[in-house]
């Protein structure tokens, strides 16, 4: 378990240091907290944004379809006109 030696490690490297250096590393942990909580709703940002995406092209695609499909309708109808004159 090498996640926990790591922590281990740093717990007694940090009972080791000054207050004072204490002090600072903890506002700078708090900062790395902070960053990873910013990342992780960014993520699950990107991942929303990516299943709304992939919903809108899907159906942009059937409505393309469905545009060529009176399209091609359209065009049968007007030659059936052009043929009866």
């Amino acid at each position: 378990m090498a996640g926990e030696e790591m922590v281990l490690n740093f717990s007694e490297f940090m009972s080791t240091l000054p207050p004072q250096i204490i002090e600072r590393l903890s506002g700078l942990v708090l900062i790395f907290k902070a960053a990873g909580i910013a990342m992780i709703a960014y993520m699950i940002y990107i991942i929303v944004i990516g299943f709304i995406n992939f919903r809108r092209s899907k159906r942009i695609k059937f409505i393309e379809e469905r545009v060529v499909s009176i399209d091609n309708k359209l065009n049968k109808l007007i030659k059936g006109m052009k043929s009866k004159k």
